[in-house]
């Protein structure tokens, strides 16, 4: 499992470095906001998909600021004191409404994510304190569930700081839950 995460973190950060050369450049500012190549983000998140502490790449499938696109990333637990320890890995496609001027978005998507347990801290072979839409989860066991996205994004048409937050209702085995999200990032 380790190797799996290294590489999916190695392919990761190989995508956005092939593209991090130079910022958007839009043709024609005036009239329209297509671009010289898909606008793309690497952001930092807390929550979410990935449900804690994540890195992850965005990117829209078309020469558009706004419209559709997808995201993938990488998660893990933020504490190991509390007998919980896990991997997540998110992706989905996601379709950005909103002012492009002024680079104001109303987002909304899908997103799936798997979803890895790390070894007992236990004696009595599950994590006592946590469940996932009230189902438990247990140890060595990979899970897959889904979330929407609906919330808002800060991405300037040109390039630089971005910022997104939201709320993410959750699908799990049968169950419901929600979740919120926040993230940090640089969109080029």
């Amino acid at each position: 499992m380790k190797k799996q995460i290294l590489i999916a973190t190695i392919f990761l950060f190989s995508i956005c470095q092939s593209f991090s050369q130079d910022i958007i450049r839009l043709k024609d500012p005036k009239k329209t906001f297509k671009t010289d190549r898909e606008p793309q983000l690497v952001y930092v998140g807390l929550g979410g998909p990935a449900i804690g502490l994540s890195v992850n790449y965005d990117r829209r499938f078309n020469k558009k600021v706004d419209g559709l696109g997808f995201n993938g990333g990488i998660g893990f637990s933020l504490s190991s004191g509390n007998n919980l320890s896990y991997t997540t890995i998110p992706f989905g496609i996601n379709c950005l409404l909103g002012n492009v001027k002024k680079g104001r978005y109303f987002e909304v998507g899908i997103t799936e994510t798997i979803l890895m347990m790390g070894s007992p801290k236990s004696s009595n072979g599950y994590y006592s304190n946590y469940a996932l839409a009230n189902q438990q989860l247990y140890p060595n066991s990979t899970y897959i569930f889904t979330n929407f996205i609906i919330g808002y994004r800060s991405q300037p048409s040109d390039g630089g700081f971005n910022f997104r937050g939201g709320i993410n209702p959750i699908l799990f085995q049968g169950g419901t839950d929600l979740g919120a999200y926040l993230s940090f990032g640089y969109n080029f």
